[in-house]
């Protein structure tokens, strides 16, 4: 059974051809040959590639490009902004490239976000029709993700990072997950999963992000009958070792035991290929 990561990042360097839109910590580049290799290495199958919007925004080119290198290896996230000019319609062209898993929407950083919103209500309706779940970015504002289940029952949503802080350069927060009792509430949701992966900056050691990680996981998945994963860094920036749940509550598996890995989104997209709706839980 493969090992799946939950979340990576891959970018080129900034170049006439692809340049940056901002910056983003750690090497000049991160390639699809730099996170195969990186992959190979420590026993990970396959990952979820989500393009770097701080880089590249709604630009899934170079993804696209490592996954037209590197076939069988990733599936595809699109981070969106809702409020760009036909972005339902770009949604439902995303559902129709090969590769693609799921979309990411920037609630947190995009200004003036309200789940209310048409725009937002056509991007989601866009994802269910196309059945893709939709990850989250919310940190620190976790009442955006609890309000998008309750509007969207249809929808699959995947809360990014636990929807805690991700500070990119020290310090790290003083008290980083005093949101953590938020987070488990969202286990009322059916269709709403947690993704806890390390955050880059340095944490208190008495917060180890894969030990509260694994506990928060383990508790979420008792309450909801939803899927939960978190990882830790594999040792290359942006790049995370998994740890997850399988698609069945209560039953915890790890890649460092390289024992059954359920993903939420790459099970999303064999449903999809096959014809069938995804919908709920997974």
């Amino acid at each position: 059974m493969s090992v799946i990561d939950a979340q990576v990042h891959a970018y080129d360097r900034h170049n006439p051809r692809r340049p940056w839109a901002g910056t983003l910590p750690g090497p000049p580049a991160v390639t699809g040959d730099d996170l195969v290799a990186a992959m190979e290495n420590v026993g990970v199958d396959q990952a979820l590639l989500v393009s770097p919007w701080s880089l590249y925004g709604s630009d899934t080119s170079y993804i696209i490009e490592v996954y037209g290198a590197h076939p069988g290896r990733f599936g595809l996230i699109a981070p969106i902004d809702p409020y760009e000019a036909k972005a339902a319609d770009a949604v439902t062209t995303w559902g129709n490239t090969p590769g693609a898993v799921g979309i990411r929407l920037m609630a947190g950083v995009t200004e003036g976000f309200r789940s209310e919103h048409d725009e937002v209500r056509a991007a989601i309706a866009a994802a269910v029709a196309k059945a893709l779940p939709v990850c989250v970015f919310c940190p620190q504002q976790l009442s955006l993700i609890d309000q998008l289940a309750r509007l969207y029952p249809d929808a699959q949503f995947v809360l990014d990072h636990l929807g805690l802080a991700q500070p990119l350069h020290p310090p790290p927060p003083e008290h980083p997950f005093a949101d953590l009792d938020h987070v488990i509430g969202l286990a009322q949701h059916p269709n709403v999963a947690v993704k806890g992966l390390r955050g880059c900056a340095p944490f208190p050691v008495a917060h180890s992000p894969s030990t509260i990680s694994g506990s928060l996981c383990l508790e979420y998945s008792t309450r909801s009958e939803s899927t939960a994963a978190c990882g830790e860094p594999t040792g290359r920036a942006l790049s995370n070792w998994s740890i997850t749940l399988s698609p069945s509550p209560r039953s915890v598996t790890t890649c460092r035991s390289r024992e059954v890995i359920g993903t939420l989104l790459w099970e999303a997209r064999s449903k999809r290929s096959s014809g069938g709706r995804h919908a709920g839980n997974g």
